[in-house]
């Protein structure tokens, strides 16, 4: 259902994980790669596809932490280990390099959200309404996929939600990806909506946006608390929204 700052969702419907799960640094795009290791190392001998996945990991950290316009080059290369040289050659401008973030991005987040989705469909399906809301059950669905995509990686969801990029290429590719995400997110939101009786297209926007600011806001906490496991994210969720649905008697 979402979504969408910078620095900067009822039975829990958890998606298969790795048995092997490497831990990875905040924004890695691949949660199968390993981690950055502790020296400086060369582009001989590495595959220039493997060397761009550092920079990226490492340029989606930094955008995180420090938002677009907070961002140095050097701040990069550094968490990549590699020279300021290396990078712009690889992307040749913070611009560019934003961009490929959010290239990559976009799919991971978008693609987390359709699975919360269809696990909330099929559990429906097999279970009927159940004692939860349809609200809490779609919410932690898709929270929880959320949460199992992002694990290590919270930087991707405040790249794509970065409001000091300016005006450009950059803000342009990045609002393309939100755009997306807020069109699926309007059908989940509409799904949960129809069952109340509520079809005003007023109430849906209106919803959609306070969706997706939920979505936000629990990124945002996690970010805050990077010790919380994806597992403890997703009953956290639940217990919330099982709240805010609850109707006394």
């Amino acid at each position: 259902m979402p979504p969408q700052g910078a620095a900067a969702a009822p039975g829990l419907i958890c998606l298969p994980r790795a048995s092997k799960m490497v831990r990875v640094t905040d924004g890695a795009l691949d949660k199968n790669s390993p981690a950055p290791r502790g020296r400086r190392t060369g582009t001989r001998g590495m595959p220039r596809s493997a060397r761009e996945d550092e920079i990226l990991t490492a340029a989606v950290s930094e955008f995180a932490a420090a938002t677009y316009a907070g961002a140095q080059v050097t701040g990069i290369a550094a968490r990549a280990q590699v020279s300021k040289a290396l990078v712009l050659g690889y992307f040749g401008s913070k611009e560019k390099l934003y961009i490929a973030c959010v290239e990559k991005a976009g799919p991971i987040v978008f693609d987390a959200v359709q699975a919360g989705l269809d696990a909330s469909t099929r559990d429906r399906a097999a279970d009927g309404e159940g004692a939860d809301s349809v609200f809490s059950r779609a919410a932690g669905a898709v929270a929880t996929s959320l949460f199992d995509a992002l694990e290590g990686r919270t930087g991707l969801w405040a790249l794509l939600h970065d409001r000091t990029v300016p005006h450009g290429e950059a803000r342009s590719t990045a609002r393309a990806h939100r755009q997306r995400l807020r069109a699926q997110a309007s059908g989940g939101v509409a799904d949960v909506l129809r069952p109340a009786g509520m079809t005003d297209p007023l109430d849906h926007s209106a919803a959609t946006l306070v969706w997706e600011n939920i979505v936000t806001a629990l990124m945002e906490w996690w970010r805050r608390n990077p010790g919380e496991p994806a597992e403890a994210m997703g009953r956290r969720a639940h217990r919330i929204f099982v709240a805010l649905a609850y109707r006394p008697g």
